[in-house]
């Protein structure tokens, strides 16, 4: 189930989080982990079970080209970012089964949790050795209505 944290979500709202400035990042979760039942979780370090991906090779990646675009037509902001690539890994000892959107503020304690993501085509994998290429929706990672600010 792909979704917005709360805390997240009232970072994007409330202005907390400045998405085209700050340094946000992607980590990658494997078979074991409670990430995408544990919506409640506001930093990274409140998922009880983390179970980050362990491949020789993985490591948490920054979301580059980032973008905020205000449709006043349709009434809709997007959070845009480029496409990310994650550098080869090799496979970890289980599936990859989603990723979690943070921003990096510093250790896991402080780092807040933004977008949970276990999707298809992304998920699940177990990488082969090349890199791992996320391509953002175009029309935005996260969108929300207008009217709502």
């Amino acid at each position: 189930m792909t979704f917005v944290y709360p805390n997240g979500e009232r970072r994007f709202r409330s202005a907390l989080l400045d998405w085209a400035a700050a340094d946000v990042r992607l980590l990658l979760v494997m078979a074991n982990s409670t990430a995408g039942a544990t919506p409640a979780a506001d930093f990274v370090s409140d998922i009880g079970t983390l179970d980050e991906c362990d491949a020789a090779g993985y490591a948490r990646t920054a979301i580059t080209g980032r973008s905020v675009n205000v449709d006043t037509v349709n009434k809709v902001v997007a959070l845009l970012a480029a496409q990310t690539d994650l550098p080869a890994f090799a496979a970890g000892s289980r599936p990859n089964i989603g990723a979690i959107v943070y921003q990096h503020v510093g250790a896991d304690s402080a780092n807040p949790v933004l977008l949970y993501l276990d999707a298809a085509p992304y998920f699940p994998f177990q990488a082969v050795g090349s890199p791992v290429r996320f391509l953002w929706n175009a029309s935005g990672i996260v969108r929300y209505p207008l009217t709502a600010f």
